[in-house]
Order: C-alpha cells, then structure tokens, then sequence
C-alpha cells in the first residue's frame, strides 16, 4: 500500500470517528441526512442505503436499535464496530473483496462465526459445517 493510500484510509477512519462522536446526540434528521453523506461515499451501496434511510424515515425497530446502539454502547465498542464492519468493509477493503471473488467465485463474507458445535444445517458454499 503506498503512502497516499494509506493517507486516505487514515482521513477516512478519522473523518468517521468525528461524525460518529457527533452523532451520539444527533436528532433524528440528522441521522437521515447521514444516510445521503453514506451513499455519495459509497455510491456502490447506495439501494441499500436507501432501504436503510427508509427504515429510519419509517422509525422501524432497526431505527430505534441504531439510536440505542449509538447511546448505549460503550465508545470504545461502538467505535471499533464502526471501523471493523462499516469503514474497513464498504470503504476500505473493497478491491481485496473484489480480488476474492475473482479469484473463488464467490462472494467474500463480511463476517465469519466460529461455531464449537458444527451442528448448523445450512449448506453455505466453504463453509466448515457443510463439509
């Protein structure tokens, strides 16, 4: 990764972490109006983030879970939860997801659960438990 990557995945992380911090008691337009910051970062995502707009235009439980996480939870999870899976996911890793599929023929997962019991009946394709 060259220094101007890695300069912009810092001004990233960093440019989340203040939104984030401000957010916390935010009103609820401005949650909305976060969700058109969202899809002009991350154009790639934007029907989902539509239907994610739409849920707290609705004030549906995803809506009221959101606010509650970003109240509730302590800082120092909640913003490691915003790196991990929103900032490194959608923004960062997105040519390393790419990479993947290409090269698996599937898509990369956002999350991988290790499971002690291996007694799951889904048949996921690599998955462990299906094997």
């Amino acid at each position: 990764m060259d220094y101007f990557e890695k300069l912009k995945d810092y001004t990233s992380k960093q440019a989340i972490n203040l939104i984030l911090k401000g957010l916390t008691n935010s009103s609820d337009e401005n949650l909305i109006r976060l969700t058109y910051v969202a899809e002009k970062i991350s154009p790639r995502f934007k029907p989902k983030i539509g239907r994610i707009r739409k849920l707290f235009k609705d004030r549906a439980p995803a809506y009221v879970l959101a606010k509650k996480a970003l109240k509730e939870i302590h800082p120092n999870v909640r913003d490691k939860m915003v790196l991990n899976f929103m900032i490194k996911y959608i923004l960062l890793d997105a040519k390393t997801r790419e990479n993947f599929q290409k090269k698996e023929g599937i898509p990369c997962p956002a999350t991988i659960v290790i499971s002690p019991t291996m007694r799951c009946n889904l048949r996921c394709i690599g998955c462990y438990a299906g094997d």
